[in-house]
């Protein structure tokens, strides 16, 4: 497996990984209200835009890292 294909594997776990703390901090954050309920400003300073497309570009890292972490892992286990 090249040097590359290692890289996004890496790189699709560590996104995934704070995807998991920002939902993990969302919950426990309106978990500890009183109200048992937060209200997330998407775009308080006019940042909504580029966070979509950051998203959409991160989401497809993690799409292909994960594919490739299967590849490999199917390819180990034959």
């Amino acid at each position: 497996m090249g040097r590359i294909k290692r890289f996004i594997i890496f790189l699709s776990f560590v996104i995934a990984y704070f995807y998991f703390i920002l939902l993990v901090a969302t919950f426990l954050a309106a978990y500890g209200s009183e109200t048992k309920q937060v209200i997330v400003d998407i775009n308080s300073f006019g940042e909504a835009n580029f966070e979509y497309i950051l998203f959409t570009i991160l989401v497809a890292i993690t799409t292909v890292g994960f594919y490739y972490f299967f590849e490999w892992l199917d390819e180990r286990l034959q």
